[in-house]
């Protein structure tokens, strides 16, 4: 009559152990399964480490095929340097082109506040009431 909350626990302590079957020290655990000895994992993880181990393996298998094709591979690294000198060229121009442009842009700036200038000269003598005729006046 007495199921006091100690009581309860004591019960499912004593059904969790009993049900625990060959238990094992942990020194003779990598023994026995053959693998290092890690605390139990959660399940997702335990699934993404395998998904990562697949994926290594199967990179490593790729690596391997690839160095059969020796011939092949020599092949095309020759293309591939032949294309990046070719990229690097088009680079060079492309570089030369923009360098260009800039100049004939610094040129026409430049060009634009002289205009700018003279036109605020010419714009402040203009003026009616101007302050140089004012100064002249006195």
């Amino acid at each position: 009559m007495e199921s006091s909350g100690t009581d309860v626990f004591r019960n499912q302590f004593e059904t969790l152990t009993s049900s625990v079957v060959n238990v094992v020290p942990v020194e003779r655990l990598n023994e026995v399964v053959g693998k290092h000895w890690a605390p139990p994992m959660h399940r997702g993880r335990r699934r993404r480490r395998r998904r990562r181990r697949r994926r290594r393996r199967r990179r490593r298998r790729r690596g391997r095929r690839r160095r059969r094709g020796r011939r092949r591979r020599r092949e095309e690294e020759e293309e591939e340097e032949e294309e990046e000198e070719e990229e690097e060229e088009e680079e060079k121009k492309k570089k030369k082109k923009r360098k260009k442009r800039k100049k004939k842009k610094k040129k026409k700036r430049k060009k634009r506040k002289r205009k700018k200038r003279k036109r605020r000269k010419r714009s402040s003598c203009s003026l009616h009431l101007c302050p140089c005729d004012l100064g002249s006046s006195d």
